[in-house]
Order: structure tokens, then sequence, then C-alpha cells
């Protein structure tokens, strides 16, 4: 497993513009220790970015970010349950979201 990010933060209107952008990349791997076909899992890489405004006096923050962008299907874990049946734990899809934080005490 791997991963890289860059950020860059430019003045706008009395405060901060952020841009982060990461890329992660995971190895086929076994989702269990008993190294069992079932409980493989393939390759994938995920893109996720994300930009922020933080005015000057610092006390809030707005975000745009997303997660996934290339909407890659790719499994969490893969096993049998205790009456044998396989079951699959899926990652996220494709997820875009706004968050806005407030700083007490700031």
């Amino acid at each position: 497993k791997y991963f890289i990010g860059a950020q860059y933060i430019a003045q706008l209107g009395g405060g901060d513009l952020t841009f982060d952008v990461d890329y992660t990349s995971v190895d086929e791997q076994y989702s269990s220790p008993n190294s069992i076909e079932i409980n493989k899992l393939p390759d994938y890489s995920l893109v996720n970015a994300r930009i922020a405004y933080m005015p000057a006096e610092g006390n809030w923050e707005l975000a745009l970010w997303g997660r996934n962008l290339g909407d890659e299907e790719y499994r969490r874990t893969n096993s049998q349950n205790f009456l044998g049946f396989d079951r699959t734990l899926w990652g996220d899809p494709r997820l875009y979201g706004v968050t806005f934080t407030y700083f007490l005490g700031q």
C-alpha cells in the first residue's frame, strides 16, 4: 500500500483557500491471516480531493470534498460466515460533500 498527497494554499479575500488531493494504491492482499482464496482482495486505487476556505480570523472553515473520484469498485473484506456463505464488504462509492466547521475557543 502506498499513499501520496499534495496541498496548495492560496491567499483569497482575507483568508486561505486550501487545495488537497491524494492518491492511495492498495496491492492485492488477503482479508484474513489464513490465506485462502475466498479471502483474497484484488488491488485498487483511490483518488480524493478537497477545497477549503478559512477566513483570516480562523474560527470557521467551509470545505467541498470528494472521495473515490474514479468511482472504483473495491472490496474491503471477503470472508465466509459461520454457515459457509460468502460475504463481501464493499468500499464506498464516489462520494461528494460539503463540511462546515466552527472552531470553539479560538
